[in-house]
């Protein structure tokens, strides 16, 4: 099976060239391909010539994350690849981990995608073996996250893939594409979701391992930007994913859920931080019921 390898590249260029230095020795004869968003100091161009090998887009603005992954499925699929891997630039994979997923694809056609075990880098710490969702929150979390690898026995059906590492048939990636409305954040919610209302599985296998550089892609945890996003794309996934009852759930617990939010930037947040990230919640809120999605066009410090 034919397997392209897709790597969205933002200002990261240390980290993409790891990446791809990882795959070239465990992942050989991979279409690999790297989506440059705009990147600073002609990154692109560095990809292209330290690996003549590989395809490197260069977009002529940051589309986002959503945008970049359509365009290089697009491609991957013109080429007749058997599957897609989304994988991100800041992780380092293992030697032969995609011999599970393609094993654990051809043995279950029902899955739609699938993810391998993800460490911490550098440890036997997990990151994400699958994720969860809250519903009553519309909060995806990683499980096993922070535990050790051998403490960890999850069931192999998670309710979502983390857009970190997901291996797609070719036939199921015909079907489905990012929303990208999302532009950063929830994506990969949706799309698992789209997945599984087209009445494909998730799998999460354990046989294969990767690490992850955690944080390196998403910046802070406590950003203007991050909080921006998170509030306004979880109220779209709610909107485009969840049931009746679901939906009726979350908007009954909402308020309570922004209280609780506000309380914890004054309490956990730096003190000249509180206020800017209630504004980048409140803003994200408003932006949603304005039908405002994409890219945030402020420019913060935070």
């Amino acid at each position: 099976m034919k397997t392209a390898v897709i790597i969205i590249n933002w200002n990261g260029l240390q980290d993409t060239m790891e990446c791809i230095e990882s795959l070239e020795l465990s992942a050989e004869n991979s279409d690999i391909i790297v989506v440059d968003n705009r990147s600073l100091n002609s990154e692109a161009g560095k990809i292209r010539l330290a690996h003549p090998n590989i395809t490197v887009i260069s977009l002529d603005k940051n589309y986002g994350f959503s945008y970049a992954n359509n365009r290089g499925m697009e491609l991957a699929l013109s080429r007749n690849n058997d599957a897609i891997l989304l994988l991100n630039n800041d992780t380092v994979v293992t030697k032969n981990f995609l011999e599970p997923l393609k094993r654990a694809s051809q043995k279950n056609p029902q899955a739609g995608i699938l993810t391998p075990k993800i460490l911490f880098f550098q440890t036997d710490k997990i990151w994400a073996a699958g994720g969860a969702i809250n519903y009553l929150f519309a909060r995806g979390t990683n499980r096993g996250e922070g535990r050790l690898d051998r403490q960890v026995e999850v069931n192999t059906r998670p309710d979502f893939i983390s857009g970190c590492c997901m291996y797609i048939p070719a036939k199921v990636a015909r079907q489905i594409r990012f929303d990208e409305r999302y532009f950063l954040y929830y994506e990969d919610s949706d799309i698992s979701f789209q997945a599984r209302q087209l009445g494909y599985q998730l799998l999460y296998v354990p046989e294969s391992t990767i690490y992850h550089k955690s944080g390196r892609s998403s910046g802070s945890l406590l950003s203007y930007r991050r909080i921006y996003y998170l509030s306004r794309n979880k109220l779209l996934f709610v909107r485009q994913r969840f049931s009746l009852k679901q939906k009726i759930i979350f908007w009954t617990c909402y308020p309570f859920q922004t209280i609780l939010m506000f309380l914890y930037f004054i309490i956990k947040a730096p003190k000249k931080l509180s206020l800017p990230l209630i504004r980048a919640w409140t803003k994200g809120a408003c932006d949603y019921f304005k039908n405002r999605f994409g890219p945030l066009l402020e420019t913060h410090s935070t």
